[in-house]
C-alpha cells in the first residue's frame, strides 16, 4: 500500500503472513505514516494508529469465523 493522495506526507503499509503451523499463521500489519501538517498529526495520529490496530483485530476475528466454519 502506497500513498496516492490525501492528508499524508507519507503512507506506506502492508500485511505480512508468517506460517506457524499447517493451520495457523502470524498476521502483522505494518503502517508507516506522516501527515502533511503537524497539527493534523497531533489531532489524528493516535486515532489513526488505533484504527490500524482495529483492522488487525477485525481481520483476525473474521478469519476465525471463516476458517472454523470450514
Amino acid at each position: 500500500m502506497h500513498l496516492v493522495d490525501g492528508p499524508f506526507k507519507k503512507l506506506i503499509g502492508g500485511w505480512k503472513f508468517t506460517p506457524l503451523q499447517p493451520e495457523a499463521c502470524r498476521i502483522e500489519f505494518q503502517l508507516d505514516f506522516e501527515f502533511t501538517n503537524k497539527l493534523i498529526e497531533l489531532a489524528f495520529g493516535r486515532i489513526f494508529k488505533e484504527l490500524a490496530s482495529n483492522m488487525v483485530q477485525a481481520f483476525t476475528v473474521r478469519a476465525k469465523e471463516v476458517y472454523r466454519a470450514g
